[in-house]
């Protein structure tokens, strides 16, 4: 007998969206170059996803209308993610996280057995990253 996989929606942090860096790690990134003044080309896309237009309406804004950092940070934030070819791929989580919640808390993350390094963000929010983490170490973080 195969296995079923149930596919649910995954749960977003809110319906509508904010670029202010809130909403997730990856969104927190693209915010904090956006307000130190970079700049990133917005994407050129065939298609967007009907959740993300969804959020955005509720809004009044259209995706077109984002700056390319905006548009990058609620692509993530919807569970979405581009391809080396600039195609758009939803990402599922386990147990229908949120892409909020991906991100491992410190004690989650030491737990790995890998080195954490401080990397305070420029407003002064401690963060922490790696590079030396293998894979396999990782994985027994992953959610």
């Amino acid at each position: 007998m195969g296995l079923r996989r149930a596919l649910e929606d995954s749960w977003v942090p809110t319906q509508s969206f904010t670029f202010d860096g809130s909403t997730s790690d990856l969104a927190l990134q693209l915010y904090s170059r956006f307000k130190a003044g970079d700049s990133l080309d917005k994407l050129s896309l065939s298609s967007i996803p009907d959740t993300i237009t969804s959020r955005l309406s509720d809004v009044n804004v259209a995706f077109d209308d984002l700056d390319g950092f905006a548009q990058r940070a609620v692509l993530w934030d919807s569970g979405f993610a581009l391809t080396p070819t600039n195609d758009i791929m939803q990402i599922w989580t386990l147990d229908g996280r949120s892409m909020a919640e991906l991100a491992l808390t410190l004690d989650e993350f030491e737990a790995t057995t890998c080195t954490a390094y401080n990397c305070t963000q420029p407003d002064g929010t401690k963060a922490h990253n790696n590079h030396l983490c293998t894979g396999t170490q990782f994985l027994t973080g992953a959610k």
